[in-house]
């Protein structure tokens, strides 16, 4: 999971092990490639000229 802390602002990667345990990562790379799951539960928006990653409508309890 991509994660921003709440102390700082940065960004950091969560993985997560079987026993639901896991393992933060700092986040140093300037230009890494991800990949969002289709069952991911993001969307795009763009509201005005500002571009949002954000919960799916569903998630939200919203239509599209």
């Amino acid at each position: 999971m991509l994660c921003r802390s709440a102390v700082d602002g940065d960004y950091f990667f969560r993985v997560y092990a079987a026993d639901h345990t896991f393992t933060d990562y700092a986040l140093k790379h300037y230009e890494l490639s991800f990949t969002i799951a289709n069952d991911a539960m993001a969307s795009f928006y763009r509201i005005g000229e500002e571009h949002i990653l954000d919960h799916r409508p569903a998630v939200l309890g919203r239509e599209k």
